[in-house]
């Protein structure tokens, strides 16, 4: 009898947790049946929910993103810059823009940060150039051959030569590309000033009686003959 009053208190217990959970299949059929109902129950509303969702996908699907570029890109410099865009650039920039669907604000910042970035280039070689004008100069000053009190005389000598065998073009070409104060060149014109104003009549020669030389003669004598 003990043994039975055992058993029949333990089913007791187990019908009363199964009564009480309800949640778990393992406590007892009535705690299934509710956990059965609830899965049907909740079955149906996800299977709604899911129809739903693919209601809205569906929907999604057939409309078109509207694109963020907009029909032309209208670029300007930024604040405080002068000039006008490398339209170049802006040529090449505009399909990428495009491609990758940047509006108006977006792409108009990459362009900004280009013109600054080109700007400041732009500078440095200016600067770069105005020191090395500046240094060419000082070379020739300091040359031991050229430079000191000789200087002035020399410069005289090579702005002859320009004068006597370039052009505006030449002329040109040298302010332009700043050659005109190359050492190099500085001296191979004085060279040339040089030998014109030793070959030339009442620089202390004794030409009178002698023929006139024609300037090539003078300039490269190894290639003719003496008269």
């Amino acid at each position: 009898m003990a043994d039975e009053a055992v058993d029949t208190g333990a089913e007791e217990g187990a019908q009363e947790g199964a009564g009480e959970g309800g949640s778990s299949l393992l406590t007892g059929a009535e705690g299934a049946d509710q956990g059965a109902e609830g899965k049907v129950e909740e079955s149906a509303v996800g299977e709604g929910k899911e129809g739903e969702g693919q209601g809205e996908d569906k929907k999604g699907e057939g409309e078109e993103a509207k694109p963020n570029a907009p029909e032309a890109y209208d670029f300007k410099l930024p604040e405080g810059f002068e000039g006008e865009l490398n339209q170049d650039a802006i040529g090449e920039f505009e399909p990428i823009a495009r491609e990758l669907d940047l509006n108006q604000e977006q792409a108009q910042k990459l362009v900004d940060i280009y013109t600054r970035q080109s700007q400041a280039a732009h500078q440095k070689q200016i600067e770069q150039y105005r020191e090395t004008q500046e240094q060419w100069v000082k070379d020739l000053k300091s040359d031991a051959e050229f430079g000191g009190a000789k200087f002035d005389a020399n410069i005289k000598h090579a702005q002859r030569a320009i004068q006597e065998f370039g052009n505006d073009g030449i002329k040109s070409l040298l302010d332009q590309s700043g050659l005109g104060n190359n050492p190099d060149v500085v001296k191979m014109f004085a060279v040339i000033g040089k030998r014109m104003a030793e070959d030339s009549p009442g620089q202390g020669t004794e030409r009178s009686s002698q023929r006139e030389v024609p300037l090539e003669e003078r300039l490269y004598p190894n290639m003719y003959p003496k008269k």
